[in-house]
């Protein structure tokens, strides 16, 4: 086994960046997929609005949340609010009638808004009140994104111009994904559970991706895959750095806790250490950003990965407790070594 802290460090920076990059990278689809979905599909009996005396396709007000069921073709129905305790997707942060706007575009006769433009007025019109919904906890990164439900089209050309701002988890298929509990009571950190294999879409030279803290620009996809399937890494642990650090830790702090942690976790994981060294996988986890720390996260992944001779992360394909395969072979039988202290 080859992995250094230096070397996992850098392991580490690129795994983030490529986390970081896939929940931003989310923001935009996920209101447009869901906003697309809602308009086409049946909602909730109609009540007034305050503002225009229209008739609303929903009464849900801030604090409230939502729930529907999604087809496989994205169509929605049974459109209704529940309590947030129970299973729901999306929690209304913000409520807002377009009608009230002079522009032309909300007016009367006015089209169905486009995707783009359902994303612009999320960041004019639903961000800052989402922050204040949070109390300004909220990780740019994380789990949620903030996103618009707008009236179904009927509803719309009948001249409901409500807007619902609110919070999602997007699953891998860009649908929203039922969670339970309000988000403000969560850890919004985008970690995966023990046991689930990850695919990610971009795969760079490992030495020209030091993260840099606040750094979150990769554009990149990352998504739970089953074990069988190709993906590059495979997690072993979900670690609280909130447990060890009560005010943010660098990431050079972060590299030197998690280095033991997270080497002792995957070596319990995939069954001690001689089976880690055969393997050749390494350990690897992801870190936190300050902005990500100053929104409530506290959680990373300890995982197991491969790099490649140029750097690059290789293709895993089974679970790593099992017979699996790096870049479609065989993990190569590794030379005899000394047995460790203690054994």
């Amino acid at each position: 086994m080859k992995p250094t802290v230096r070397r996992s460090s850098v392991i580490v920076g690129l795994v983030a960046l490529l986390c970081g990059g896939s929940a931003a990278g989310t923001f935009t689809y996920a209101q447009e997929k869901h906003s697309d979905s809602a308009s086409d599909t049946p909602h909730t009996a109609p009540g007034e609005d305050k503002e225009s005396k229209q008739k609303s396709f929903t009464n849900a007000e801030a604090g409230q949340c939502l729930d529907w069921k999604t087809s496989s073709d994205g169509t929605v129905s049974d459109f209704q609010t529940v309590d947030c305790a129970k299973s729901h997707r999306f929690e209304v942060s913000h409520r807002e009638n377009l009608a009230a706007y002079p522009a032309s575009e909300f007016g009367s006769n006015a089209g169905m808004l486009s995707r783009k433009r359902q994303a612009e007025l999320t960041d004019e019109l639903c961000k800052q009140p989402t922050l204040s919904y949070l109390g300004g906890k909220f990780d740019p990164t994380g789990r949620f994104t903030i996103a618009p439900i707008l009236p179904p089209q009927k509803s719309w050309a009948d001249g409901d111009r409500t807007l619902l701002c609110g919070l999602q988890v997007t699953g891998n298929n860009g649908h929203a994904s039922a969670l339970t509990g309000k988000a403000a009571d969560q850890d919004q950190s985008p970690v995966f559970k023990p046991g689930e294999c990850v695919a990610i879409t971009e795969k760079k030279d490992v030495n020209q991706n030091k993260q840099t803290e606040g750094d979150t620009s990769v554009d990149a996809t990352a998504q739970v895959v089953d074990c069988n399937a190709d993906h590059q890494y495979e997690v072993t642990d979900i670690i609280d750095l909130g447990e060890k650090f009560k005010e943010y830790p660098s990431i050079e702090d972060q590299n030197e806790y998690l280095n033991k942690r997270c080497t002792d976790s995957v070596t319990a994981f995939i069954g001690g250490d001689d089976k880690l060294y055969n393997s050749t996988l390494e350990p690897f986890w992801t870190t936190l950003t300050e902005d990500s720390w100053k929104g409530g996260s506290r959680n990373v992944n300890c995982s197991l990965i491969k790099t490649g001779d140029n750097n690059s992360l290789s293709t895993l394909k089974g679970s790593a407790k099992g017979e699996f395969t790096i870049n479609g072979n065989p993990p190569p039988p590794q030379p005899s070594r000394a047995p460790k202290r203690g054994n």
